[in-house]
């Protein structure tokens, strides 16, 4: 039995805990050949970046777990694909880091340190609530389907 671990954004659901598959079950990811559309549809809806997850990665062994459709039973009838991944839950704002510095001053007849804490800022960039999708990833889509559809 192959181990199957689920291919949704950040998801740490794996065939190998089963502590943490209580109540979830995976679902086959529909296969480019038969059912093109609606493979692209469940790829756009992982929000994986195009050269991490495209229609070349889908095999019979690639997994989606069903925490990820209307209320985490699976595809039904009314919802047939997965939620969209929302990014913006995984992207924690970083605290600005301490540093120590040392200051050394000497005296003539003592030399000693003293530590002092300086707070610096280090780089966060702009967090938005948006998924951004980059101009490549909708050029390697666009040239995915193009060629599929050609064949």
């Amino acid at each position: 039995m192959p181990v199957k671990y689920c291919c949704y954004g950040c998801c740490k659901s794996d065939s190998r805990y089963p502590e943490r598959m209580e109540g979830v079950y995976f679902i086959a990811f529909p296969k480019p050949k038969t059912q093109l559309e609606k493979c692209l549809t469940w790829i756009r809806a992982c929000g994986r970046p195009h050269r991490q997850f495209s229609v070349k990665n889908v095999t019979k062994n690639t997994y989606i777990c069903s925490k990820h459709f209307k209320n985490a039973i699976g595809p039904t009838s009314d919802y047939p694909d997965p939620i969209p991944f929302d990014s913006s839950v995984f992207r924690k704002a970083r605290k600005a880091r301490k540093r120590l510095l040392q200051e050394v001053e000497s005296d003539e007849d003592n030399s000693h340190a003293s530590e002092s804490t300086v707070e610096t800022e280090t780089g966060t960039g702009t967090q938005t609530e948006e998924q951004w999708v980059s101009p490549m990833d909708m050029l390697a889509t666009s040239t995915d389907l193009h060629i599929l559809r050609g064949e």
